[in-house]
């Protein structure tokens, strides 16, 4: 059976297939690591600024700053007060599973996404 590695330019008919198939994956590695190291930078960048470094978290909104400026948490009043809720509940010692048949049979909302139609 043959594969060809289209981007890489390997086929593995080829006698150093191994070789490249092993140098194209060491490389690729660094690549990544370097990749992870400079995206966990930028984050603790904006983190240190004072912005959101991304992902939606109940209980909060994300507002633009404008263009480049980045984007801030403000938070959701109605999430935020059954944020505080759950809590409470978890303080009083209620359990995980006390606490969510309480909140679906008050008919709470769960944090999913909007959906967009």
């Amino acid at each position: 059976m043959q594969l060809i590695a289209v981007s890489q330019g390997i086929n593995s008919d080829h006698e150093q297939s191994e070789m490249l198939v092993t140098v194209h994956g060491l490389v690729d590695s660094l690549y990544v690591r370097e990749l992870a190291k400079k995206t966990h930078r930028g984050m603790e960048g904006l983190a240190l600024r004072g912005l959101h470094t991304g992902g939606r978290i109940f209980g909060y909104d994300t507002v633009s700053l404008g263009e480049g400026a980045g984007k801030k948490l403000v938070v959701n009043p109605s999430e935020a007060a059954i944020v505080k809720r759950i809590f409470e509940l978890s303080a009083s010692g209620h359990s995980l599973k006390a606490i969510t048949r309480t909140l679906n049979a008050e008919h709470v909302s769960s944090p999913r996404r909007a959906r967009i139609e």
